[in-house]
């Protein structure tokens, strides 16, 4: 009898632990549908590779709850944060990519739609390999001081733009600056767009120092925090020093690199606090 009980409980645990192994294997292992992207959840469309929204009803339903308040976070259950980068495409870009593809870290990358064209084939490719790329304008100005006009110009131009290389649609809008107001996003809203804020800058683009930068994300993101960076607009190598650490270190505190329409399938929005002040950026160059 002795010999019996002590056995039964090895099988299990054997088996258990099999389960367990084979588990781990199917839910890391690389899909090669996506750039090699194991944590990324990406089906091929007719549109393209666009994660989590590939279901268009329920990109639909996101736009259509979430269209007129700025998303700058989400839910803090998320256990995740979301990279963000501005003012590319630039020469600092394929690096970026680059390194995040061999950390098997998903951004969302807001570009200049007059930097598109001299990066025409980057910008294509990062969306195959599971990137998610926003709206950031034709040139960066304030939208806050433009006319109806112009805005939708702003915008619309920009859109085509990254659609023609990249053959998916653009549903990501962030306002140069952070400047927005209810015109603003009332306007991106009705060209299908959502617009998207940050809650941690570590100023990056003020070149503060690698190490700043890297404290300044690492010690400052929270579960549901979007993140500011720079992959265009000036000198960006500090950035780029800066970003393998920050992945590691965000990861070593338990928080999963995502991208904004993974965050959204996550966690709910938050509303973005009415005292909150205008985040200060550099414009572009």
């Amino acid at each position: 009898m002795r010999i019996r009980r002590a056995r039964r409980p090895r099988a299990v645990l054997v088996t258990v632990c099999a389960l367990a192994v084979a588990v781990g294997v199917v839910s890391h292992t690389p899909s090669t549908s996506h750039g090699g992207y194991g944590q990324l959840v990406v089906a091929p469309t007719s549109q393209g590779m666009v994660g989590p929204w590939s279901d268009a009803a329920a990109r639909e339903r996101v736009l259509l709850i979430h269209r007129n308040t700025p998303l700058f976070q989400v839910n803090r259950r998320c256990r995740c944060v979301a990279l963000t980068f501005d003012d590319g495409p630039g020469p600092y870009t394929a690096r970026i990519v680059a390194t995040l593809r061999s950390l098997n870290a998903p951004a969302t990358f807001f570009e200049i739609g007059r930097q598109v064209a001299p990066y025409r084939s980057l910008v294509a490719r990062m969306a195959k390999w599971g990137f998610v790329i926003g709206d950031h304008t034709w040139n960066h100005p304030d939208l806050v001081f433009q006319s109806p006009s112009q805005i939708n110009t702003q915008i619309a131009s920009t859109s085509k733009a990254i659609s023609r290389a990249t053959g998916q649609p653009v549903v990501l809008m962030r306002p140069p600056y952070g400047a927005q107001n209810t015109r603003v996003r009332t306007l991106a809203g009705r060209q299908g767009m959502l617009s998207v804020l940050w809650s941690v800058d570590p100023r990056d683009w003020a070149m503060p120092g690698t190490q700043a930068i890297i404290s300044g994300v690492v010690w400052k993101a929270y579960s549901g925090s979007i993140i500011l960076l720079h992959d265009g607009g000036g000198y960006r190598g500090e950035t780029f020093a800066a970003l393998a650490p920050i992945v590691r270190g965000l990861r070593a505190r338990g928080l999963r690199v995502v991208t904004i329409p993974q965050m959204l399938e996550m966690g709910p929005p938050l509303p973005i606090p009415h005292a909150r002040k205008p985040i200060p950026v550099a414009p572009a160059a």
